[in-house]
Formats: C-alpha cells, structure tokens, sequence
C-alpha cells in the first residue's frame, strides 16, 4: 500500500500541513514529542516525499488567499461591502500576476483546511475578531495584510513586531463621531445608535464605532440613548418603542441602514438616519442616504500592494489607515430652527 502524507498525519494525530513543515524543515511550531514522533512513522514506512511535488512546493506561489470571517457558514458574496473589497483586490491582483481564492471562514481550523490543499503566496483576511486574531496569526507563515481587523494596543504592539503581519484599517471611532455631529448640528438631541450584535468589551469595528458616537454625544452635552442591536433572532420590531423616543439614528453600516429605513417607512416612523460606507444603493433608496463614505474597494488595492511589496521582500509600511468622508443627502433633516 502506498504510504500517503494524509496517512503519517492521521496515524500521528496531526494535520497534514504539520506533516508537511516537518518534512520541509518548518518544524519550529511543532512540540518536540510531536515531531519526533512524525519522523519514526516517517521512518517506519520508509516514506519518500514525491520530487515533483516537492519541486512544485518549493515553486513561487502566484496564489492570494482573501479569507472573510463570518459568524454563519455561509456569506452572500453580492453583500456590497464583500464584494467592494474582492474588486479591488482581485483588480490589483490580476495587475500584478496573481490569483485570489475567496473563502469564508468560522473558526482559525478552517485555515488548516485551506493551507493543505492550496500553496498561497500571502493571505488577505477581513474582519476577524480580535479574540481569534492570535490563533489565526500563528497557523500562518506567510505575509498576511489584515482588513477590518481591531485589536487594542499591547496586542497591535507585538503584532506589529512580526514584519508579516500587516494592518488595513479605518478610523471608525472617527468616522461614527462624524456622523453623530452631523444629526446634532441639525438640531438632534435624541439620537440613537444602531448596529449588528458586539461585545463591547471586545475591540471591533462596531465596538469602536459606538466610542465614537458615545464621544459626540458626551462632548455636546448629550446622554447616550437607544443601543439596538439588530440580528437575525432580534428584529426592529423589538425596539419599536425605543425608535419611537428618537429624532434621528447613526447606524454602522449602509446595508443596516437601509433596512431600517424600510422598517420605518413601513410603520410611518420619521426618524432621520446616517449610515457608513456610501454603497452603491445608498443613493438609490427613498430618501438618498446621507452617510460616510469609506472606499472599500481601495482598501482591498492598498491591501494587495502592500502584501505583493512584503512577498518581494520590500517594506511597505505595516499600519495603514483609510479616511472617510460625510455624504450629505436626503434621509436627515434639519430640526434646529423647529426646537426651543
């Protein structure tokens, strides 16, 4: 029978990947007890890694792996944040001689998985939670350019440390302080805050989008009001008696916004709303939605080359920040000449 390296790694109770590091000398993650026991099976059956495949590992990758974290096994590509991002790094890509494999993933083993039967160049990997960021760093051992990725400080320091680890990011606290001055220069003063579920204890996007809208509040003399948090157990319907109570809402996502804006035309409510990002259905909705511009597609550029530069071994600068912009249109309106 012939001896495969999928056998070694099950008989060793280990992924074919580790298998693989221990026979191309890529052990230094692998325990001592482990690696020994790798090299007797090795042994054992005499096993003979296949040249040609071995040439081709050793071969430069033209792969780019862009990996998306959901929390659900499946993710609709036709989301306009996902696939503003997959334009443009499978653009700059192809400019540059490279493929991309889109995957979704859940958990950091769903890398494993990948890595065993693709040989990437680099990974670009959007929205993981801080709480998983460590384990997926440490499965991958080529350059990895994080998009949407929020870790606090000590732990950005030491992966900052790693020159393979690289940062794509926006200044959400920022941007959602922005948004929330804009409803208040028009005279809001009852201003909610809307977003998909977060643990605000754990640093995110939202986590750090609802700071912001805490902030300007705080710095106008203004009390925090209605947290929603819209998921798929939890609907608006829940909080129809908070909306209710408001004049106007910021929400973290344009794609959220929208719905809501629905929901509040549904049961005649007449709340003003901003959104983040400026998709492209943002100005197309009744009313046009006024919101914060973030160019997704350009993140994925910058992703990209900064990835290409780290695989040329050429440093391009570990931390990026994309700015945004307020787009004023039609779902806010000026209430400050109709208060006392």
């Amino acid at each position: 029978m012939k001896v495969t390296i999928k056998k070694i790694a099950e008989e060793a109770g280990v992924s074919v990947t580790t298998v693989s590091n221990v026979i191309n000398n890529r052990s230094h993650r692998v325990s001592k007890e482990k690696l020994a026991l790798i090299n007797s099976i090795i042994k054992k059956y005499n096993y003979t890694p296949n040249q040609n495949a071995r040439s081709l590992v050793k071969a430069p990758s033209k792969l780019i792996g862009l990996i998306y974290y959901s929390k659900r096994h499946s993710r609709n590509i036709v989301n306009p944040f996902v696939s503003e991002i997959l334009s443009g790094v499978e653009y700059e890509a192809k400019e540059q001689d490279y493929f991309v494999l889109f995957h979704n993933v859940q958990k950091a083993e769903d890398l494993i998985k990948i890595q065993t039967n693709w040989k990437f160049a680099g990974f670009v990997i959007v929205g993981v939670p801080s709480g998983m960021f460590k384990e997926i760093d440490q499965l991958l051992e080529v350059p990895v350019v994080y998009i949407d990725t929020v870790l606090d400080a000590p732990d950005l320091r030491t992966a900052l440390s790693n020159p393979n680890t690289m940062f794509v990011n926006t200044e959400d606290s920022e941007l959602e302080a922005i948004a929330t001055r804009h409803l208040i220069e028009k005279g809001h003063k009852k201003i909610g805050f809307v977003s998909r579920g977060f643990d605000e204890q754990e640093p995110s996007v939202n986590e750090q989008r609802y700071a912001g809208y805490k902030k300007a509040m705080l710095e106008n003399g203004l009390t925090e009001l209605s947290k929603i948090e819209r998921s798929q157990k939890v609907h608006f319907e829940d909080f129809l008696s908070e909306l209710n109570e408001l004049t106007a809402v910021v929400v973290t996502e344009d794609f959220l916004a929208i719905e809501l804006i629905k929901f509040l035309k549904d049961h005649q409510l007449m709340l003003s709303v901003v959104g983040i990002d400026d998709i492209e259905f943002a100005s197309l909705v009744e009313p046009p939605l006024t919101t914060i511009r973030i160019d997704h597609a350009e993140k994925g550029s910058i992703a990209i080359n900064k990835l290409i530069a780290n695989i040329s071994e050429t440093f391009a600068g570990q931390f990026t920040s994309v700015n945004g912009e307020l787009i004023v249109r039609e779902s806010v309106k000026d209430i400050s000449e109709s208060i006392d």
